[in-house]
């Protein structure tokens, strides 16, 4: 199920980084999104990561590339919710799964 406020991020950020994040579109981040860069801050106004974008719209694939491409799943900058938090707030049960099976190993 989708939180309601997906459809207002989709129309409040409007990097292009951000939007191939939301379209789900793991091809094209490949050449965008890298080791070196996978944690940084992608919507300033916002301050989310690419996984933080991803949660949020429920970019299921692009979560599971970012995790495998070595994302911090606990990564935090106050004030802003930490990953799983964003996960609970906006109902995205894939990342809560893989959340729970990365803290029991």
């Amino acid at each position: 199920m989708s939180h309601p406020k997906i459809n207002y991020y989709r129309n409040k950020i409007t990097e292009p980084k951000a939007h191939l994040i939301m379209d789900n579109n793991v091809e094209k981040l490949i050449d965008i999104i890298t080791k070196d860069n996978i944690n940084n801050v992608i919507n300033l106004e916002h301050g989310y990561t690419a996984l933080d974008i991803a949660i949020i719209t429920h970019a299921n694939n692009v979560i599971k590339y970012l995790i495998e491409l070595g994302a911090n799943i606990d990564f935090k900058e106050d004030p802003k919710l930490n990953p799983s938090e964003l996960a609970y707030r906006y109902n995205n049960e894939y990342f809560l799964e893989l959340y729970r099976k990365s803290s029991k190993n």
